[in-house]
């Protein structure tokens, strides 16, 4: 979906690129970091270049813990 100039995921679109059940999406929405969600029509959507700036950063701390 496309708002605001910007593409977005749907939380269960979020869920299958990272292959979580929503739960566990809500579970890293409360952590600090993670990507806000914009509610549209009853539905959280993210914003794709903030999620891939998130999972940049997950993986270049997974790779090297001192970064972090």
């Amino acid at each position: 979906m496309q708002f605001a100039g910007r593409n977005y995921l749907s939380s269960r679109q979020v869920c299958q690129r990272h292959g979580i059940v929503l739960r566990t999406l809500y579970r890293y929405m409360k952590r600090e970091g993670f990507p806000k969600a914009v509610s549209r029509e009853g539905r959280l959507f993210f914003a794709e270049d903030d999620l891939l700036a998130w999972e940049k950063k997950i993986i270049g701390e997974a790779l090297d813990p001192k970064a972090a």
